[in-house]
């Protein structure tokens, strides 16, 4: 039930989405869209672990939580070069002003620092809205685009409305 949201979405943009769920001090992505888009796109794969303070849907749901919540989410991954803010060489109170300026843009995208969970850059460049279940953040919902395309804030001006209503609908058959 929430797969054809996805696809529907990208039959609209023809941009992919990655559907992504919060599990432990990390995200993974579940399923996605980009076999079935016009775009080439570097391949995710399907349950996949990714860093979740500098993937745009980590932000996405981090910042709809309160700082409490975030910081036992530091203190969970502190000093882990790879799930932990140590990834990025940030501390909270650095990571906080990003997730404040994800709080008053209404939506998350990767760090600049995050170059995906793969060696080399994978190209991309993602926007995300938060999945939410019984009130609380599930996972989220991106859309992918190869960066140098466009920068972030003329895409999201573009896609994000429709991103925001695949999102709501996901986040009601999740409920």
């Amino acid at each position: 039930t929430i797969m054809p949201h996805a696809i529907d979405l990208t039959k609209d943009v023809g941009w992919p989405s990655d559907i992504n769920m919060l599990q432990d001090d990390h995200m993974t992505i579940l399923d996605s869209t980009r076999p079935m888009s016009p775009f080439v796109i570097y391949p995710g794969l399907i349950n996949h672990k990714i860093n979740m303070f500098g993937s745009a849907t980590g932000v996405a749901c981090l910042a709809t939580m309160n700082d409490a919540e975030i910081l036992e989410f530091h203190k969970r991954t502190e000093g882990d070069q790879k799930w932990g803010l140590a990834k990025f060489d940030l501390t909270l109170d650095q990571y906080m002003v990003r997730v404040n300026r994800h709080r008053d843009l209404g939506y998350g995208m990767r760090l600049r620092e995050y170059t995906g969970e793969t060696v080399l850059d994978d190209g991309l460049a993602v926007i995300a809205m938060p999945l939410f279940k019984a009130n609380k953040p599930w996972g989220g919902l991106t859309l992918l685009w190869t960066k140098g395309h466009r920068e972030h804030q003329e895409f999201a001006k573009e896609f994000l409305p429709r991103l925001k209503r695949a999102a709501k609908k996901i986040s009601t058959n999740l409920n």
